[in-house]
């Protein structure tokens, strides 16, 4: 977990590990681009930790465009 958040500080900067009380609205634009990285062949955890998001979320995000489109 302490890797993770190393990572996530390194692609994002320190704000990224501070406890939001708002979470993001992410567009279908960002979520599409985040979605075709990991279709690209990046890791789910690679690209989720470049986002500053839970890996789980963007799973979510990649089964259903594999699903639905």
């Amino acid at each position: 977990m302490i890797r993770r958040w190393k990572k996530i500080e390194d692609a994002n900067g320190p704000e990224a590990l501070k406890i939001k009380t708002k979470k993001k609205k992410w567009r279908a634009s960002e979520r599409y681009e985040l979605v075709a990285q990991v279709l690209a062949g990046n890791s789910i955890k690679e690209v989720s930790c470049n986002a500053g998001i839970d890996s789980g979320q963007l799973c979510q995000w990649v089964k259903k465009y594999k699903t639905k489109g």
